[in-house]
């Protein structure tokens, strides 16, 4: 970094530093590399390839599926695009939940083409899967015309339809592992914990009343939010 920060910025400022300050933004440069490389880290990709191709493959896949559910909800515009904002925000909490409270960190993700966190998690997790389950599972209720408490249900029945696969597949190519050592954990479905289960069907359902609620009570009637 010191030779970096001499041969390519000291030597070409129109002004003379001292030797003190120059080790201070080196250590400051340090520090901030540090920090993106504990926040992002990425892989070789050819060795990636190479060693871990189904993974590579379908985060390729939901990366993809992703950018196809945010081009429909902003074609169809309107509570579509709140409504995949919204999903975009469960995502994030419920990563932050389990970042910050070890009780709920129950699923250790293999480090992807880009790891978040300290590689804790993998691109795919907050770009792509979710995203897809939820919102195509939220895009067929509509469709349904239910009643917004049959709706709720609905969704996360759907969305666990979706994902279901998906959790087996990743579970059996070692995508993730999980902690083995939980109580909470033991009893499981072809190797998914019936908890994950559980706790994604409830943060759906919840997730879809709060949006009802504050559709209907929150927002003045004005506001047509069914455009």
């Amino acid at each position: 970094m010191d030779y970096l920060l001499n041969r390519y910025v000291f030597d070409y400022l129109p002004f003379q530093i001292s030797d003190e300050l120059k080790k201070s933004i080196s250590s400051s440069s340090m520090s901030v590399i540090k920090i993106a490389d504990w926040f992002c880290k990425t892989q070789d990709l050819h060795n990636f390839i190479e060693n871990h191709f189904t993974f590579f493959a379908v985060e390729v896949l939901y990366i993809f599926l992703f950018i196809f559910t945010l081009v429909h909800a902003f074609r169809l515009g309107g509570r579509y695009i709140y409504t995949w904002l919204g999903i975009f925000m469960l995502i994030i909490l419920k990563e932050i939940v389990r970042f910050f409270e070890p009780a709920f960190d129950l699923q250790w993700h293999a480090q992807g083409i880009l790891s978040f966190c300290g590689g804790r998690i993998s691109i795919s997790q907050i770009f792509g899967t979710q995203q897809v389950f939820i919102y195509v599972s939220y895009v067929f209720a509509e469709r349904m015309h239910l009643r917004r408490l049959g709706q709720s249900y609905a969704i996360a029945i759907g969305a666990l339809i979706l994902k279901l696969p998906f959790d087996f597949i990743g579970t059996h190519f070692l995508w993730w592992t999980w902690d083995s050592n939980n109580p909470l954990t033991q009893e499981k479905i072809y190797g998914v914990p019936w908890i994950i289960l559980a706790f994604d069907a409830f943060s759906i359902i919840e997730f879809n009343s709060a949006l009802t609620f504050t559709r209907k009570y929150i927002v003045k009637d004005s506001y047509n939010w069914k455009l």
